[in-house]
């Protein structure tokens, strides 16, 4: 069919021929001429999706262990490489060409380490990420985005700040910046989902800029927060001067300020939403969990403000939600960074208590889910509660007591949830996570 023939047909019959054409055939079509060009364009760039986090199949972390394709720290692959180089070509055509954002309804991004950067590199040197940033501005018609931050030591201020203050911020005085924050993106989401590791300030930009009444999809899915790089090697640093009884004195407490001082499951961004998601249907939290005691990374404090930050945000928006799901879990096993635990007269305990993480959400989470204010719900997920595993598998194994313990926890959401729901509760989480603590 020539050009001609084609603009001549009605606009439905267009309509239906390019609803079976992909990508290749659409870009095809552009180039024919300029008026199929224009009718082309918003089909074109409809959806984006220059993503590796929602790939299937098996992955690896750097100890070898099977992880999934958005496990913040996994081996690089080769489609990694394919998909970043495809992302640069994006990036440089909506510089130059903004007017194409508008054109968006669905972004699908990997922040990803470039290349040169993957392996065997300065890990002190930060990854420049402005221009997306630039680019993702003229992004102003979007409704769902899904981001996963795999890259590490983003830095969305590189054109915007000078030398001097990118030194403070190295040096991990990088309050302003964190108030300040690159600009915000992304105002007229309705869907969001967010992955990875990133600066609690990127995360706020997203946040920060929805309008929450208009906000219908939200799915947290462990995110963490890399901490100030007060080192080359924060996790080094953390290890070599971290004093665990009065760890708040290097601000990591429950009430943690514009930059949390050291690497932890985020907190904090949620409290700009609370209160304000009216029309919010479908809830997803996942994240990382403390399996014991004697994990020395965890701070108690700040993973009580965690998930009592959780159980606020989820109380505040339960009226309107049809789908729950709450998912938490270990870290992926990692040999090289497992820390001594305490023991007596040399030999490790053959036990351990209920998870701190399974007494937190009941603690915290159990009581929103019984309070009876739930009157739009109709499927609710629960992942990971009373599960058997700990980081020391294999070395620790739960009492006959813990295991009854974890059956009534189980049992006592089941009574205390809403009649006539979906309910899942499963042991097991579906995935290992990864961990700020073990994993940079």
């Amino acid at each position: 069919m020539s050009q001609d023939r084609f603009t001549l047909l009605a606009k439905e019959l267009q309509d239906s021929i390019l609803d079976y054409c992909d990508a290749r055939d659409l870009f095809a079509f552009c180039q024919t001429s300029r008026s199929i060009c224009q009718s082309t364009l918003p089909r074109l760039y409809r959806t984006v999706d220059l993503s590796v986090h929602n790939l299937k199949g098996t992955f690896t972390n750097k100890a070898g262990n099977p992880v999934e394709a958005d496990y913040f720290g996994r081996v690089a692959e080769e489609i990694d490489h394919v998909v970043f180089a495809r992302q640069q070509q994006f990036v440089g055509t909506l510089l130059q060409r903004p007017d194409y954002g508008r054109y968006i309804r669905t972004l699908i991004w990997t922040f990803i380490t470039p290349p040169e950067r993957a392996e065997g590199s300065d890990s002190a040197e930060r990854h420049d990420v402005s221009n997306v940033w630039r680019a993702f501005q003229s992004i102003t018609r979007v409704h769902h985005v899904d981001i996963a931050f795999l890259a590490k030591s983003l830095d969305p201020f590189a054109h915007s700040v000078s030398e001097e203050d990118h030194s403070q911020f190295r040096l991990g005085k990088r309050k302003r910046a964190e108030k300040e924050g690159p600009p915000p993106i992304f105002a007229s989401a309705g869907s969001l989902r967010l992955s990875g590791s990133t600066p609690r300030c990127i995360v706020n930009a997203i946040l920060h800029a929805v309008e929450p009444s208009r906000l219908t999809s939200l799915e947290l899915n462990n995110l963490l927060d890399p901490g100030q790089e007060l080192d080359d090697d924060p996790q080094r640093w953390y290890r070599a001067t971290v004093d665990h009884d009065n760890v708040r004195l290097l601000g990591t407490d429950a009430a943690i300020g514009d930059a949390a001082t050291l690497p932890c499951p985020m907190s904090g961004h949620l409290r700009h939403l609370e209160g304000r998601c009216t029309a919010l249907t479908s809830l997803c939290v996942r994240g990382v969990g403390q399996g014991n005691e004697y994990e020395d990374c965890w701070v108690s404090a700040n993973d009580d403000a965690r998930y009592r930050e959780w159980a606020s945000f989820i109380t505040s928006v339960q009226a309107t939600l049809t789908s729950f799901t709450f998912e938490q879990g270990m870290p992926a096993d990692d040999e090289d960074h497992r820390r001594p635990i305490k023991c007596r007269h040399g030999v490790m305990f053959p036990y351990f208590d209920m998870r701190p993480m399974d007494a937190r959400f009941e603690k915290f989470i159990v009581p929103v889910l019984g309070n009876d204010q739930w009157p739009q719900i109709k499927n609710m997920t629960l992942q990971g509660i009373g599960g058997r595993d700990g980081n020391y598998r294999g070395r620790f194994f739960p009492s006959p007591d813990v295991i009854e313990e974890s059956e009534r926890l189980r049992e006592r959401i089941r009574a205390a949830v809403p009649d006539g729901l979906q309910l899942l509760i499963e042991e097991d989480a579906t995935r290992r996570f990864a961990s700020a603590f073990l994993d940079d």
